[in-house]
């Protein structure tokens, strides 16, 4: 699952304004979600920027979140 850094405003209903970056919280959110829609696994979570760079630890397979 690749997504965005930066959310667009008003894309998830529970983005209250606090932030627009993507949080462990939004992941959670978005897992829990999956699971409840019936998919059984996830194996890599990527985030990336605008210019679809990958950030933070998804450097490495082994720090992905």
């Amino acid at each position: 699952m690749f997504m965005r850094s930066t959310i667009p405003a008003g894309l998830y209903p529970w983005k209250d304004g606090r932030t627009d970056k993507m949080t462990t919280r939004d992941l959670n959110i978005l897992r829990n979600y999956a699971h409840h829609k019936g998919i059984k696994s996830i194996y890599y979570i990527r985030t990336y920027t605008d210019d679809q760079e990958e950030i933070g630890s998804n450097a490495c397979e082994s720090c992905s979140i």
